[in-house]
């Protein structure tokens, strides 16, 4: 965020966070919306294809399984990368040359990762998503408390307050601004599992993810530029002086991505499941003898029927993936990312 900052001015770094979390927003909200045409426990994108573009349903259910799966490799390439370092800040490793290879650092927390991604159901992930929150609150303590501190660099660079670097260094980080608040994939799960998925608590709960990601970007954005003015990299942390802070928060975002990466397989695992179970439906034209559509409204009512969505439990309807297909894409994808 703080290189995004440089390479577009405070004014218009801010403004496009701003801007980016509230149409983030916006479409957690619409989706929140489409989800009460669904069964109530069988929201998913899938599902809602069925009933507005059901051959297209696999082109939607096939992006977000490639989006997650992509996501989820640069987090394992990100542990790889980082720890090592992290090992050697903290003064260990000397001796021992597998603590300073990535593709050991990838494998052993891998042995981490697998179980939690057999977890079928995101709230099981909430003690995990608790500690990834303290290393997010970690990072942007460590960031606020040297621009206070002041002990970054004497005199930064021109600090650019309305003017941007240009075009082509803006367009380049907007994307960073854009994936920082790549949640959706996951909000029908959310919506699935919510024990009031009511209106306003839903509303509720969309306002304070989006408005506390932001918050915390901007200040991040904002006081990180300020420390290292147009001087400042994409990895704010690796130009802090070595101490015992800095390596704390090498580690405190590999904890963040390694709890991440569970979070990107359940969509995938779910998206990819979507796309086996596809089949074209063929085109509904024809006309009965009193010359009204075979695919009128009337016919055939806008919630599809709980059985596309797997048997009922507890009043919820529950997606149906057997345990042996579930067991069998989890691992396919794990093996992927390995």
């Amino acid at each position: 965020m703080p290189l995004a900052m440089s390479r577009m001015g405070i004014t218009l770094g801010v403004s496009v966070i701003v801007w980016s979390g509230l149409t983030a927003g916006f479409g957690l909200y619409l989706q929140s919306r489409c989800a009460r045409y669904l069964d109530r426990g069988g929201a998913s994108f899938f599902a809602l294809s069925q009933i507005t573009y059901p051959n297209a349903s696999v082109i939607f259910d096939a992006a977000i399984a490639i989006k997650c799966f992509g996501v989820g490799v640069s987090y394992l390439i990100i542990i790889g990368d980082l720890m090592p370092g992290v090992i050697q800040g903290f003064g260990l490793g000397s001796g021992a040359e597998f603590l300073a290879d990535r593709h050991f650092w990838i494998t052993a927390f891998m042995l981490v990762i697998i179980p939690l991604s057999f977890l079928k159901r995101l709230d099981s992930l909430k003690y995990t998503s608790v500690v990834a929150l303290v290393s997010i609150g970690y990072l942007v303590i460590l960031v606020v408390y040297h621009f206070i501190k002041n002990d970054t660099v004497k005199d930064p660079s021109p600090i650019r307050w309305v003017e941007w670097e240009g075009i082509i260094p803006a367009l380049s980080s907007f994307p960073v601004i854009v994936f920082g608040y790549t949640c959706h994939q996951n909000m029908f799960s959310i919506l699935n599992e919510l024990a009031d998925n009511s209106h306003s608590s839903v509303t509720g709960v969309i306002t304070a993810s989006i408005g506390a990601a932001g918050a915390s970007y901007v200040l991040t954005a904002v006081t990180g530029y300020l420390s290292f003015g147009n001087n400042v990299s994409g990895n704010i942390v690796s130009m802090y002086a070595p101490a015992l802070s800095s390596t704390i928060a090498r580690a405190a975002i590999v904890v963040l991505v390694m709890f991440s990466v569970p979070l990107q397989v359940h969509p995938c695992r779910s998206s990819a499941d979507a796309v086996l179970r596809w089949r074209p439906k063929p085109s509904t034209t024809s006309r009965n003898i009193n010359g009204s559509a075979a695919n009128s409204p009337h016919r055939h009512p806008l919630l599809p029927s709980r059985q596309q969505h797997g048997p009922a439990v507890g009043g919820r309807a529950q997606p149906g993936m057997s345990d042996a297909r579930f067991a069998v894409l989890t691992q396919l994808f794990l093996c992927l990312h390995i």
